[in-house]
C-alpha cells in the first residue's frame, strides 16, 4: 500500500501558480532595477558633460550640452514616473506571490499531516502483523509442548 494524496493535483496547480507569481514579481523587480541603472548612467553622463563645460566654451558644444542635459533630465523624470508605477505593480505582485505561497504551504501541511497519519497506520498494521505472528508462534509452541506431555 503506497501513500496517495487526494489533493496532489491541486497542490501541483498551486505550485505552478506560485512559480508564475514569483516569476512575474522577478520580472517587475528586474525592470525596476534596469530603470534605476539607466538613471544612474545618464546622471554620470550629465556629470561628464558638466565637467567638460568648465573647460570647453565652444558655442556648438554648449548648445549640444544644453540639449543633452535637458534630455537627461527628461529621461530621469520619465524613468522615475515609470518606477513609481512599477513600485505599485511590484507591491501588488509581491502580495499575490505571498498569498500563492500561503495557499501552497497550507496544502503541503495537509499533505504532511496525511502522510504522518499514513505512516502511523502502517506502523499499527505492522504491529498487528507482528502480534499475530508472535501469538501464532506462541500457540504453536504451546501445542507442541502439550503434545509432548
Amino acid at each position: 500500500m503506497s501513500f496517495s494524496f487526494r489533493l496532489q493535483k491541486i497542490l501541483d496547480y498551486k505550485i505552478k501558480i506560485e512559480e508564475e507569481k514569483k516569476n512575474k514579481l522577478g520580472e517587475l523587480v528586474s525592470l525596476y532595477n534596469k530603470l534605476k541603472i539607466e538613471i544612474d548612467n545618464v546622471l554620470l553622463l550629465k556629470e561628464e558633460i558638466t565637467k567638460k563645460l568648465e573647460t570647453n566654451f565652444d558655442i556648438n558644444y554648449l548648445n549640444w550640452a544644453s540639449k543633452s542635459i535637458q534630455g537627461i533630465y527628461q529621461t530621469v523624470k520619465n524613468n522615475k514616473e515609470k518606477m513609481a508605477e512599477l513600485e505599485k505593480k511590484i507591491e501588488k505582485a509581491r502580495n499575490e506571490y505571498i498569498e500563492a505561497r500561503k495557499e501552497r504551504t497550507l496544502i503541503e501541511r495537509i499533505k504532511e499531516k496525511r502522510y504522518a497519519e499514513y505512516q502511523e497506520e502502517l506502523k499499527k498494521k505492522e504491529r498487528k502483523i507482528l502480534e499475530d505472528i508472535s501469538i501464532k508462534m506462541w500457540v504453536d509452541k504451546a501445542i507442541k509442548e502439550f503434545e509432548l506431555t
